[in-house]
């Protein structure tokens, strides 16, 4: 049976380290390229803006509630990196562009379009999938500029049917409200859906709908958090883990 897959992108697709360290690299000199910024310094400004970026997603992920769903999540995330992107001008001693929303995912996809950091069983996979008949869809928590654009940098983005992200979805994978919405964008009935993710919150509520899941634990990942769901290592056990439901 042909199923609709949706794959996670950081520890399913992507190295979240490969990225980060790229990542960190090219932002530097992109500002160095545009502004004319040290890359010491421009490593400096990343370093400490994407530590102030991450407390402020913890604690966005705190709020309770309706307060994590819907354009009002959407919003907060965009003010978050707004509000980062601002310190990092500020840093740097230059005058802030005219929209900050609009600047930061040119940025952002500019710099994640130039990284490939999929794991190498990731493309044999997918190729494997989709001769089977699958279709495969993203689901992240991350914006378009970041999910999308990392397919780009790994040169699979022809190989989806279909993306959910941020900016769609308007939740994290941690909240119904995402998967509903998932299934409404993608036109997929839960049943006919298999969910691969690293984080058993991410599972929990879609499992719940009714659609099949694997957690994925690549083996350099320590001491994970094991869900209820079966356990794969790599992208290469799918197919074949598809074949046994």
């Amino acid at each position: 049976m042909p199923w609709a897959i949706f794959l996670d992108l950081y520890r399913v697709l992507a190295d979240p380290g490969v990225m980060e360290q790229n990542y960190r690299r090219r932002y530097a000199e992109i500002f160095n390229r545009d502004f004319g910024i040290p890359v010491a310094k421009g490593k400096q400004i990343h370093d400490e803006t994407y530590a102030w970026y991450t407390a402020e997603g913890a604690r966005l992920d705190s709020l309770q509630g309706d307060m994590r769903d819907g354009d009002e999540w959407v919003r907060a995330v965009q003010r978050m990196e707004m509000d980062h992107l601002r310190m990092a001008f500020e840093m740097a001693g230059l005058p802030l562009p005219p929209n900050l929303n609009t600047y930061w995912m040119k940025l952002e996809a500019e710099i994640v379009s130039g990284i490939d950091a999929l794991y190498s069983d990731v493309k044999p996979a997918l190729g494997e999938l989709k001769a089977d008949g699958h279709r495969i869809f993203l689901s992240t928590n991350a914006t378009r500029s970041n999910g999308e654009f990392a397919l780009v940098g790994g040169g699979i983005r022809e190989m989806f049917d279909g993306l959910v992200f941020l900016e769609n979805a308007k939740a994290k994978k941690d909240r119904p409200h995402y998967w509903r919405r998932a299934f409404g964008i993608t036109n997929i009935k839960p049943a006919e859906a298999v969910v691969v993710d690293d984080i058993p919150a991410y599972l929990a509520p879609v499992s719940t709908m009714g659609a099949r899941c694997f957690q994925m634990i690549r083996p350099e990942h320590s001491n994970p958090m094991k869900g209820r769901w079966p356990i794969i290592n790599s992208l290469a056990e799918l197919p074949a883990a598809l074949k046994n439901l």
